[in-house]
């Protein structure tokens, strides 16, 4: 059996056009640490004759999500997107995007959902209808930081993450040039 090495794993997400419908999650969120655990409610039976409870009745199971890290520009829209509703960003500037969200004392909130994989090529698994349920930001002279929870589907297994590390290179010919470059 595979065992699971923690400093290999990671977790990927995309926004789900609908709620619950898994699509290929391809967005890396660098500055968080995203953990998904399975989540299963339990009653306790204490069969005829038994002082104590016997066996435990298996009920509904979820995925648990607790996420933690830097607050930067790059993380926390998908963090709000959940919490408050789905924003449309739009470009400002050369590079920038403002993120508007709209958030009503009346009507139902439209919460963005995500399907998630999390693991390495070895062992893997993913949800769906993942919703980020509380956050939590700490603001101190050196750093801003943002942790919360969420809930998802059932944890599927068997799955195989096939994405690695982007890998880019830059090749100068001819003698290195003076001055200044900009890559974009």
């Amino acid at each position: 059996m595979a065992t699971r090495n923690t400093s290999t794993q990671r977790t990927f997400l995309t926004p789900e056009v609908t709620p619950g419908t898994m699509l290929a999650a391809t967005k890396r969120l660098p500055n968080l640490i995203i953990m998904p655990s399975i989540v299963a409610a339990t009653s306790p039976f204490r069969g005829q004759g038994f002082k104590y409870p016997s066996s435990q009745v298996i009920g509904k199971e979820w995925t648990g999500i607790t996420y933690d890290g830097a607050a930067s520009y790059g993380e926390l829209p998908y963090i709000l997107a959940s919490l408050l509703g789905a924003a449309t960003p739009s470009a400002v500037g050369t590079g920038g995007y403002l993120w508007s969200f709209s958030h009503s004392m009346t009507l139902p909130d439209s919460p963005q959902t995500y399907t998630i994989e999390h693991g390495d090529p070895t062992i893997a698994g993913r949800f769906g209808y993942a919703l980020l349920d509380a956050m939590t930001l700490t603001l101190t002279r050196d750093s801003i930081k943002v942790n919360g929870t969420g809930i998802g589907q059932q944890w599927q297994t068997g799955f195989t993450m096939t994405r690695s590390n982007a890998v880019q290179t830059l090749t100068i010919t001819g003698s290195p040039p003076r001055g200044t470059f900009t890559l974009t």
